[in-house]
């Protein structure tokens, strides 16, 4: 390893290590993280400079010199949130250690921009934003990209080493998830949940799981069972080779071929029918998972169906909220994980 990406891995676990305590000493800071003691004084004064840290020399009172204490500067700090949509649109959110909204915006690419190209303007955009805070430093990213640009509904993942461009050109913790993922997230913290669950039957079936606090890192193994999840023993034979899936009963496409099967555009029954099944759906979730809460984004018409056949009173079932958005989520996401410096974690879990 050369000086240069020593250096930087030994300033980002200094930020890590000083950013998650109420104040650390030199000498502790030096062990903690292998450094002798003058290499990480330096560099704790590097940190000091940018803003993102500040010292205060601990009040004498014996011999010798006095220690000087480091401490996290939260109030000066800010973090971004960073969505990528199937259809190239970016949008990017900053919020402070509270998350409160200090700004957002937004770019579209063309489709056939190149991935430098994308990887380069969405390095622009969140430079400008930090630019136009001056006041902030940067603590951390979060982006959530678009599962229609990664496996399994892609071919391979069109933007993987995103996270590890930004970490290295930005210099701090970055992470990814799916956008239901960092909905669910923000939910938990809008309801002060540490379970929830949040369920899209959309073009596929999308499932977001918080559980202890922390997104689910494997959703895709969940998603899978809710979306082969057996609700009607006299549907379609899947492909999985059962029965009647959730999938093949709820989702646009299901919904649009049975409409076309009976030649109308509308059926009050169908539309009872798919609230039967996702009801039969939320009964599962809570029985296996145990969420403090389940969000559901699913049309008006089909919410009376679905609650009757719910029946529950615990968890609470909650439909769309729209002061919710990926953005925001991903933002406070970045923010949660840098904080509990969730790290180092296997494929698929946060591991930058």
């Amino acid at each position: 390893m050369d000086k240069k990406t020593k250096k930087a891995r030994k300033l980002m676990e200094l930020k890590r290590l000083v950013l998650n305590s109420d104040g650390i000493r030199r000498c502790e800071a030096a062990k903690l993280v292998d450094l002798d003691i003058r290499t990480a004084s330096a560099y704790l004064e590097e940190l000091v400079g940018t803003g993102l840290l500040r010292s205060e020399v601990e009040p004498g009172g014996g011999k010798g010199r006095p220690g000087t204490l480091y401490y996290p500067n939260r109030e000066n700090l800010c973090y971004l949130g960073l969505v990528i949509t199937a259809t190239l649109d970016v949008r990017l959110c900053m919020i402070d250690h509270r998350n409160q909204v200090l700004g957002s915006t937004q770019i579209c690419f063309d489709r056939v921009s190149s991935k430098l190209t994308v990887f380069q303007k969405v390095l622009e955009l969140v430079r400008h934003s930090i630019r136009s805070h001056p006041e902030r430093r940067l603590g951390a990213v979060g982006i959530a990209i678009s599962r229609w640009l990664q496996p399994p509904l892609a071919s391979y993942d069109l933007y993987s080493g995103m996270v590890d461009f930004l970490n290295r050109e930005l210099g701090v913790p970055v992470y990814r998830d799916v956008n239901i993922n960092m909905l669910a997230f923000q939910a938990s913290v809008h309801y002060q949940c540490r379970n929830v669950a949040m369920i899209h039957p959309g073009k596929v079936i999308e499932f977001g799981l918080v559980i202890n606090g922390f997104p689910a890192s494997n959703l895709f193994e969940h998603e899978d069972w809710l979306a082969h999840l057996p609700v009607n023993p006299n549907g379609r034979k899947c492909y999985c080779g059962q029965r009647g899936c959730l999938e093949s009963c709820v989702t646009e496409g299901a919904i649009a071929e049975k409409l076309h099967e009976l030649g109308v555009t509308e059926s009050a029954q169908l539309n009872d029918e798919v609230g039967q099944y996702l009801g039969l759906a939320c009964r599962e979730i809570a029985a296996i998972y145990h969420p403090e809460l389940i969000m559901m984004h699913v049309s008006e018409k089909h919410r009376e169906a679905l609650c009757r056949t719910c029946g529950l009173s615990e968890p609470p079932l909650r439909f769309q909220d729209h002061t919710l958005n990926v953005e925001t989520g991903a933002a406070m996401l970045a923010a949660f994980l840098s904080t509990k410096q969730f790290i180092k974690g296997t494929p698929g879990d946060y591991s930058k």
